[in-house]
């Protein structure tokens, strides 16, 4: 799972809690969490819990494109 920055507008806009900042730093969260969830899987001795903590972590990317379309819509 290839790890996509998110681009964030220039400080001067970031003023205030704007709903689609707080939208791309979620996100941007929750892919950390899923590149943490794929490191862990590899050091899992069993084939099972690694295919497990790949689903996991893929959810987890597939949260975050999700929250990004809804930054986009605001």
């Amino acid at each position: 799972m290839a790890e996509r920055p998110v681009a964030l507008p220039p400080e001067s806009e970031r003023s205030g809690d704007r709903p689609d900042i707080q939208l791309l730093l979620l996100a941007n969260n929750l892919r950390a969490r899923a590149v943490e969830i794929l490191a862990k899987a590899e050091i899992m001795d069993e084939a099972r819990a690694r295919v497990t903590m790949r689903e996991v972590a893929s959810r987890y990317e597939t949260l975050a494109q999700r929250v990004e379309h809804g930054a986009d819509e605001t």
